[in-house]
């Protein structure tokens, strides 16, 4: 039997977990979700209020399957504040295999966060249908946060859809996943989505002609070290991609020598050229030759 109500803690909870009415605040802390399973959205639980604020912390959603949609939880609010919890072997017969953390108002500059959090093996076998991880609307938030080996043989893997320009995720290990498309950005404000001081390590493509990241949205890169990622190619737009700081090493979608590490210092350098295969990170020499040049003929 589960408990009921908006504000629960320190439960192992028996069946999938549907929110009644809340006035204005939901929270979800130190509770296990486990070896759960239904048709509906959610595998695990399921809040769809607009008008409230939701804390979830210290949460294990594991072994949760649904033939619909968001295999552990699915969460519709004003805002949304995530840290530590585990996204463990869940999967969803339609799409997005774990969480999807969904803000009502997407303009808004009310919070939608996940922090220190863990998602892997969602689904736990290759799955055709899309999406590791959604997030979307208001200002989103993340840090400490590790998605890995997670396999799909669609695309993307996680999408990101931003209306605010100061949305970022720091400290964020992305490894051994795969699928047609890691990435996916979408908005309707044309702001900038930021990943920074972070690794993104060994995913890979399912069919030939991936794109590691789709951006239809800006999106800036800073501090990041690329090692192993095997796509056709990097990104899909050049004009809406920069990089500062980043490493790139034994990348399929370079097409310099395997195991030449190269390193973007200089602010705002764009790193992709439309969905060519015929990208090239440009090393650190060549970038200073290239601002001497700029210098001589200032």
């Amino acid at each position: 039997m589960n408990p009921t109500g908006c504000e629960l803690s320190d439960w192992n909870f028996k069946s999938r977990y549907t929110f009644p009415s809340c006035s204005r605040k939901a929270s979800l802390k130190n509770c296990i979700f486990y070896n759960l399973h239904t048709s509906s959205d959610g595998g695990a639980a399921y809040i769809s209020q607009t008008s409230v604020d939701m804390v979830i912390s210290e949460v294990l959603f594991s072994y949760c399957t649904t033939s619909g949609s968001y295999g552990s939880i699915f969460s519709h609010l004003k805002s949304c504040l995530v840290s530590y919890i585990c996204n463990h072997y869940c999967q969803a017969g339609s799409s997005s295999h774990s969480s999807m953390l969904y803000t009502y108002d997407p303009y808004t500059n009310d919070y939608n966060d996940c922090n220190f959090s863990v998602t892997t093996r969602c689904p736990p076998t290759e799955s055709t249908n899309s999406y590791y991880f959604r997030v979307e609307n208001g200002f989103i938030r993340g840090q400490s946060n590790n998605i890995s080996h997670c396999n799909i043989r669609a695309s993307p893997g996680i999408w990101f859809e931003s209306e605010n320009s100061e949305s970022r995720w720091t400290h964020f290990l992305l490894a051994h996943n795969s699928g047609d498309k890691i990435f996916y950005l979408s908005n309707n404000r044309d702001t900038n989505f930021k990943i920074a001081n972070s690794n993104l390590i060994d995913n890979a493509q399912y069919n030939n002609g991936g794109t590691f990241i789709d951006n239809a949205d800006p999106m800036v890169l800073d501090s990041c070290y690329f090692y192993g990622n095997t796509f056709s190619t990097f990104c899909s737009d050049k004009s809406k991609m920069t990089a500062t700081k980043c490493a790139f090493y034994s990348n399929s979608f370079t097409n310099d020598v395997p195991g030449t590490k190269y390193v973007i210092k200089v602010p705002n350098v764009f790193v992709c050229i439309g969905a060519s295969i015929d990208f090239t990170i440009k090393h650190d020499d060549f970038i200073l030759f290239l601002l001497f040049l700029v210098a001589i003929f200032l």
